[in-house]
C-alpha cells in the first residue's frame, strides 16, 4: 500500500516515546499509523524479509538484497527472478520506513537504545520475547 491522500502520515499525532511512562499511549498511536500504511505486520514480525536472513541477523533488515532464494536446503540456491527482486525491494522500502517511523517518534533516550537494532520488529520487541501474534 502506498501513502496517498486517503491515508495521510500523521506522525505529529504520535506522542514521542519517553520511556515506560508513556509507552502504552505511544504504542497505540504508532500502531494506528503503522496499520494505516501497511507496516504493522513488519513491525510485529509476522511479515518477514522475503528470501532473506532467518534467525540471527548480521546486518540491518532490508539493507542488502539476497542473491538467491533460500528454497529447500537439499536444492541448490536459485537466482532471484525479476518478480522476486521487485517483491524484496517493495518489502525493503516498507521495512526501512517502519524503522524510520519508530526512531522518529522516540526521544533521545529510547532512540539510543534502539539504534543498534537490525529490524523494525527488534525495535519494539524486548529481547527474548519473539512470540508471533501476541501483543508484547
Amino acid at each position: 500500500m502506498s501513502t496517498d491522500s486517503a491515508t495521510p502520515t500523521t506522525l505529529s499525532a504520535v506522542p514521542k516515546l519517553r520511556g515506560n511512562a508513556n509507552y502504552l499511549e505511544w504504542r497505540e498511536s504508532i500502531e494506528e499509523q503503522l496499520l494505516a500504511h501497511d507496516l504493522l505486520d513488519i513491525v510485529e514480525g509476522t511479515e518477514e524479509e522475503p528470501f532473506g536472513q532467518r534467525g540471527v541477523r548480521q546486518r540491518r533488515a532490508g539493507s542488502v538484497m539476497p542473491t538467491s532464494s533460500t528454497g529447500d536446503a537439499a536444492e541448490a540456491p536459485k537466482a532471484l527472478s525479476a518478480a522476486e527482486v521487485k517483491q524484496w525491494r517493495d518489502w525493503s522500502k516498507r521495512e526501512s520506513k517502519a524503522q524510520a517511523w519508530l526512531r522518529m517518534t522516540c526521544t533521545e533516550g529510547p532512540k539510543r537504545s534502539i539504534m543498534g537494532m537490525l529490524s523494525a520488529h527488534e525495535n519494539v520487541v524486548p529481547p527474548g520475547e519473539h512470540s508471533h501474534g501476541s501483543h508484547h
